[in-house]
């Protein structure tokens, strides 16, 4: 059987791979066209985000700049 994904993504690695970019780009991302990520913890250092909100992100075009690594 093959494992199903998991709808939440934890960290910058997992963010980046699922939009098929680097990390930091990703992060780049976040600062400029608000890439949907949450902040959890004391300092805001856990990221979390969900396939369905960065898909709706992608969709809505809000990933300004295209391509990939």
């Amino acid at each position: 059987m093959r494992p199903e994904k998991v709808d939440i993504l934890t960290g910058w690695q997992e963010i980046a791979d699922e939009l098929n970019t680097t990390v930091r780009k990703a992060q780049r991302w976040e600062k400029q066209f608000g890439l949907p990520v949450d902040r959890k913890g004391r300092s805001g250092r856990l990221i979390t985000t969900s396939r369905a909100a960065l898909q709706a992100w992608v969709d809505g075009g809000n990933q300004k700049t295209s391509g990939g690594r």
